[in-house]
């Protein structure tokens, strides 16, 4: 299985770590000199295997940054539905106020999910706790009578049912990743121990001029 080429100046995946990308591209250029110096062998791994540790380091990369990407579309949704939020929760407020007079109100707001933040009622600014938020203000205004109001249930429901939906995927992301991360350092293990078996190899053909044997290889130190 062929190495795929250097990840160098590609802005697919400028978000990627500049030394996993370094890392990436070390293991390419190793691989494939490598393979033009057959004398090389390591006893518990070939050079092919060590080819296909590099396309899946690669791979690896590049699916960390799909993943995360997926990520960007829900955050912005969860900005804008939180502005929505975040302005119309004066309105609700204003039904409390109304109904059981404004010197009373503030005993109410927990019953609408809004909690003292400072000096100020608010929802909470975590989405979990949002979300739960979200689901006191629909059994508030139902038990308030404020339900058919133009900020009642039919305001408040399908924010509801989009954050959950939101906060649903950006979990399901963030383990996606977390599963991508932890193979990725059991893959840069394996790797840099057969970059360091090679750099050693190196330095014993080449004992009067490894240093410039191992540029040629792509090692910029000897080791890692």
């Amino acid at each position: 299985m062929p190495a795929t080429e250097p990840l160098v100046g590609k802005k697919t995946i400028s978000i990627i770590p500049a030394d996993e990308i370094n890392l990436s591209d070390l293991l390419f250029n190793v691989s494939k000199s490598w393979k033009q110096n057959p004398q090389i062998t390591i006893p518990w791994i070939t050079q092919v295997q060590f080819e296909e540790q590099a396309t899946q380091f690669r791979s690896q990369i590049t699916q960390r940054k799909q993943t995360g990407d997926t990520r960007s579309p829900a955050t912005k949704e969860f900005a804008s539905l939180d502005a929505i939020i975040n302005r119309s929760i004066k309105y609700v407020k204003g039904y409390i106020k109304d109904a059981y007079d404004e010197e009373n109100a503030s005993a109410y707001y927990p019953q609408f999910g809004l909690v003292k933040t400072g000096n100020v009622y608010k929802m909470p600014y975590d989405r979990n706790n949002r979300s739960e938020a979200l689901h006191t203000m629909l059994t508030g205004l139902a038990a308030h009578h404020f339900d058919q109001m133009k900020y009642g249930t039919a305001f408040w429901t399908p924010i509801k049912e989009r954050y959950n939906v939101l906060l649903s995927q950006v979990v399901d992301t963030d383990s996606s990743v977390s599963g991508i991360v932890k193979d990725k350092k059991q893959m840069h293990k394996q790797v840099k121990k057969v970059l360091n078996a090679l750099i050693n190899i190196i330095k014993a053909y080449n004992p009067d001029d490894y240093k410039s044997v191992l540029r040629t290889w792509g090692f910029q130190k000897e080791k890692y």
